[in-house]
């Protein structure tokens, strides 16, 4: 009986020890940090709309702290250009990858010279921005913004009135814009032809 009882406290004494080994060895769960941008998607309520963007486009790695220059449509900009919540929800992934990039530039804005200065977006198409002297930004000839960022983290955002509509000599513009080739522009919306091959170079587009 006495054995019994001994190597019954042994055995007890031993799982307490392995239980206590297992515990310290146990790490915790690496806590999540959110940059400025995201930080500043998750929390503005007016941003929502833009945040489901983001997220239909899959392009939350833009967020990450950089010295970009973001343009952002709040809610009501987004409505009333058409694209409320349902519309976002049904959107082309392409689609919105497009909206979302051309609104993205990867440096500060050029208005170093007169007129119409070249921005690069990362969709690869130019925006054009002109400074018109009265503390106002032109884009594309038809949108005015405020020559004043906010700075989140390393970003600059700058919030839009309205959504910046494609350059002029941009090509998806050109076809759009040419009432005889829907069909060629339903094509290259539906095989994502422009983004993922015709942006790559120099190239002759027979239409």
């Amino acid at each position: 009986m006495e054995r019994w009882l001994t190597n019954t406290i042994v055995g007890i004494l031993s799982i307490l020890l392995i239980g206590a080994f297992a515990c310290k060895k146990a790490t915790p769960a690496a806590k999540v940090t959110l940059t400025p941008l995201q930080s500043l998607i998750n929390t503005d309520t007016t941003l929502s709309l833009y945040h489901l963007m983001i997220l239909r486009a899959d392009d939350v790695a833009l967020l990450n702290d950089a010295p970009a220059t973001l343009l952002i449509p709040r809610n009501a900009v987004l409505e009333r250009s058409g694209y409320p919540e349902m519309a976002i929800d049904s959107m082309s992934s392409a689609l919105a990858d497009r909206i979302v990039r051309y609104n993205y530039l990867p440096a500060a804005i050029n208005i170093d010279s007169a007129g119409y200065n070249s921005n690069p977006t990362q969709l690869g198409v130019p925006l054009y921005i002109l400074n018109n002297g009265n503390g106002l930004l032109l884009l594309n000839g038809s949108v005015t913004l405020p020559n004043q960022a906010a700075k989140v983290g390393q970003a600059s955002v700058y919030y839009l009135d309205s959504i910046v509509p494609p350059a002029a000599d941009s090509l998806p513009e050109i076809v759009q814009s040419d009432s005889t080739l829907t069909y060629l522009a339903e094509a290259l919306y539906r095989t994502n032809l422009y983004d993922s091959v015709l942006l790559t170079g120099s190239y002759t587009l027979l239409a």
